[in-house]
């Protein structure tokens, strides 16, 4: 069973909006992140590298992030996870992800 926990976050802003407006602002943002970071996280299995130098793995990481951005929008109707594995055994789906087509 998980044990329900608060937390306190303080954000500073010049925005002459309601509070609950505000929250709602704030949430959209962190589902938009969160969504994003698990995405590229599934995608490319970050949680199991194993790069132990701190800057390469960021390197890495904005890589995959760049590669995300390739993949995401290929029309083909597959998960991003197989757009991934027919980008490497796929000799056409490389430059497709570029010009955004599909032949």
């Amino acid at each position: 069973m998980r044990e329900n926990t608060v937390s306190t976050r303080y954000y500073i802003s010049s925005l002459p909006v309601s509070l609950k407006r505000f929250a709602r602002a704030v949430r959209q943002h962190w589902a938009i992140a969160n969504t994003c970071h698990w995405t590229q996280g599934h995608t490319f299995r970050e949680d199991e590298s194993r790069i132990a130098n701190v800057q390469l793995r960021e390197n890495v990481a904005r890589l995959n992030c760049l590669g995300l951005s390739l993949l995401k929008p290929h029309p083909a109707k597959i998960s991003t996870v197989m757009k991934r594995h027919s980008y490497a055994s796929n000799d056409a789906f490389p430059l497709e992800t570029v010009l955004g087509t599909k032949e």
